[in-house]
């Protein structure tokens, strides 16, 4: 499998980094896992819209999906050709809340997406990618971690959440494990996690190495890393717009 970051920041743009977005990509699939702000331009960088097999949103705060309505837009007037409608997943509701752009798309006589709801306990099986969502602990929105599976290889993302046990579970022997950071320095938030925790739950879940994300504009990632590290003993690094990661065997991605 490999990860590429389209973005990581939290919250908001900043000038050099777009919100939260990633392509997860296999032997034979691609998935775009949040669409944030700015991660449309970072997508099209590395592949096309005519290749993605599915789109995930994780949840409705707009740093993780402003991007969709601009691809599905993008997609209605012609900017690539795809064989079949994509398959765009998210939560209840998601497509009313994202307004108007995406129901004229849906009202085309050959729509060119197809919109699926994301449901706690229905694992997605991806031509041969697994996504399993776990409901997470994010103010009262309803929000999605998930942990995505091909072959032995595990990389778990954490969406947005506050400390809870849904957490270890969806984290539990990841080999990557992309997890939010976007409480500052040592704050605790029941919205958010900080540096630390992330580092506390990674440890608890047995992960092999830790990707910090969704650190807000400003914040100091070298603190970032040095505050997981000192509680989770793998390796521990920061989510830095299009860099590109490995697990497992790596992909096949001539085909």
């Amino acid at each position: 499998m490999r990860i590429t970051v389209l973005g990581s920041s939290g919250g908001y743009p900043a000038p050099r980094m777009a919100c939260s977005g990633f392509l997860f990509e296999g032997v034979s699939t691609r998935i775009w896992i949040d669409t944030g702000s700015g991660t449309l331009a970072r997508l099209l960088g590395s592949t096309s819209l005519s290749d993605l097999d599915a789109v995930l949103c994780s949840h409705l705060h707009p740093d993780h999906w402003t991007d969709l309505p601009l691809a599905i837009h993008a997609l209605r007037i012609g900017a690539a050709e795809r064989a079949t409608a994509l398959p765009v997943y998210g939560p209840h509701g998601w497509v009313e809340a994202m307004g108007i752009t995406v129901q004229w798309a849906l009202d085309e006589p050959e729509p060119v997406f197809v919109p699926r709801e994301i449901r706690e306990g229905q694992a997605l099986e991806l031509d041969g990618l697994g996504v399993e969502p776990i409901r997470m602990t994010h103010s009262d929105v309803e929000t999605f971690g998930f942990r995505v599976t091909e072959g032995k290889s595990i990389v778990a993302y954490s969406a947005d959440s506050g400390p809870c046990e849904a957490l270890v579970v969806l984290a539990a022997g990841a080999d990557l494990f992309i997890c939010e950071a976007g409480a500052p320095g040592s704050h605790e938030s029941p919205l958010h996690l900080n540096a630390r925790q992330a580092g506390e739950i990674a440890a608890r879940a047995g992960c092999r190495r830790l990707m910090l994300t969704h650190l807000r504009p400003g914040d100091d990632p070298v603190r970032a890393v040095a505050e997981a590290s000192a509680i989770f003993g793998g390796g521990v690094e920061v989510a830095l717009e299009g860099t590109m990661h490995i697990v497992g065997s790596p992909p096949d991605l001539t085909q």
